[in-house]
């Protein structure tokens, strides 16, 4: 299992995780507001474009610390779209779910999996995240907005 490779982890590697933790938890959590902003003006600019802010529509507190910004875009062929242009960028979205659990052949448990469900399958789909890291510049979310932008307009 892959938590198990933590144990192994020489005591050098180890204490630079809880560094990284600590730097990561202390970090600059502005990026969090600023992809919600972007967010709100491109559905506002671009209203069949309908990207769902999953934090803000969740509640999710401010402070609360990300790992991924989660945003789904209700389209998934535009979903697709809109990662291989920010792929193409060098921007990094992240599709999380590949497949939906139900598809996955691999859950350990049978009971585990939910055959037909088809609200899971569009998650699935439609589900991508932007970085919340430090390396985050303003420059970088506002390319991500307009490479949005024009992934929005191809048909």
């Amino acid at each position: 299992h892959a938590l198990d490779a933590i144990g192994s982890i020489d005591h050098t590697a180890f204490g630079l995780l809880g560094t990284n933790l600590q730097r990561y938890c202390a970090r600059d959590i502005n990026v969090r507001q600023r992809w919600a902003d972007l967010i709100e003006n491109l559905n506002t600019r671009f209203p069949d474009l309908m990207l769902v802010d999953l934090a803000k529509r969740n509640r999710i507190p401010a402070d609360y610390a990300l790992l991924r910004y989660p945003v789904a875009v209700t389209d998934p062929a535009r979903r697709n779209r809109i990662c291989a242009l920010l792929a193409e960028q060098g921007l990094g979205a992240s599709i999380m779910y590949p497949a939906a659990l139900a598809d996955l052949p691999v859950l350990p448990i049978d009971s585990c999996r939910i055959h037909g469900q088809t609200n899971e399958r569009l998650f699935a789909q439609c589900f991508l995240t932007l970085p919340t890291h430090e390396a985050v510049t303003q420059a970088v979310i506002d390319q991500t907005g307009m490479t949005i932008a024009r992934a929005s307009s191809v048909n």
